[in-house]
């Protein structure tokens, strides 16, 4: 299994795109060490549900992580849910 930088756990987008059923949404805490997470993560969930033949809509919101104690910074976390192939 292949992780991401740009996302904190033990996640990989192939997991997320071939096991998050239709009626689910996926909510990934992104690294905020990463200043390019946002777009990367959006772009590269999107072609892991196309690799495997579904789309995808992804959101997300901005959220502070405590980088370690008393210093925080701003990340975001980033809601994925699965969307009917046809859905733009």
């Amino acid at each position: 299994m292949a992780t991401s930088r740009y996302i904190l756990g033990h996640l990989s987008y192939s997991e997320i795109a071939v096991n998050l059923k239709d009626d689910q949404e996926a909510v990934i805490v992104l690294n905020p060490a990463e200043p390019t997470a946002r777009h990367e993560v959006a772009k590269n969930m999107k072609a892991a549900f196309i690799k495997v033949g579904r789309r995808c809509v992804v959101r997300s919101q901005n959220i502070l992580v405590e980088e370690e104690p008393g210093t925080w910074k701003q990340s975001h976390f980033m809601f994925v849910k699965p969307a009917a192939l046809d859905h733009v």
